[in-house]
């Protein structure tokens, strides 16, 4: 079996413990988005694929509050064995792409295109409607916040993001209407005496 596809057929047991917010359908939304930001900016999808498919392999249920601001670097670890068990290609530059892709989990890795992708890639999943279900769903779990409360902190964490590539502010993943969604949960959820 082709190494790609041996290392595809393995992510459901890889996320089965994932957070909820980092779950299997993030990540194949995160590699759809990858692949076609890669393919517009003439990346290495050898290396951006395999990053996209591991990026979040360290977010587990339960432990995402611990490990947000070392996510990126536990994940390219735990990525670095994995690939290394398969002897797969290119290992230092997915495991370097992976380490990029977080802003709160800095590195001191050099940019590389294939990590600028995946990097926008992930913002872009951040900034759909599915996200905002994610984060309340996680900022319920984590934080027992409210729906209210929960939409202000989606609000503020959307106004951090800022996309790298050409490619990825072209693309429309609906951010508009994530934005009005949490506006309009606020307005209709906050009582004023």
């Amino acid at each position: 079996m082709d190494k790609l596809l041996q290392l595809k057929s393995k992510l459901p047991l890889l996320y089965k413990d994932a957070s909820c917010e980092h779950d299997l359908t993030h990540v194949l939304r995160v590699a759809y988005f990858a692949k076609l930001i890669g393919q517009k900016e003439g990346a290495d999808l050898d290396i951006l694929i395999p990053a996209a498919w591991l990026h979040d392999i360290a977010q587990r249920k339960f432990t995402h509050a611990t490990t947000r601001k070392t996510h990126a670097v536990l994940g390219a670890n735990e990525a670095r064995k994995i690939l290394n068990e398969m002897n797969f290609g290119k290992v230092d530059e997915i495991c370097s792409a992976i380490m990029q892709h977080s802003h709160s989990s800095p590195t001191n890795e050099k940019e590389t295109l294939e990590g600028i992708c995946l990097f926008d890639a992930d913002k872009l999943d951040s900034l759909s409607i599915v996200a905002v279900a994610r984060h309340l769903q996680l900022m319920a779990i984590e934080k027992n916040l409210n729906i209210v409360d929960a939409c202000k902190t989606y609000l503020e964490a959307e106004k951090e993001i800022k996309l790298k590539t050409i490619t990825a502010k072209g693309l429309d993943v609906n951010r508009s209407e994530a934005i009005e969604l949490c506006e309009r949960i606020i307005r209709q959820g906050t009582v004023k005496d």
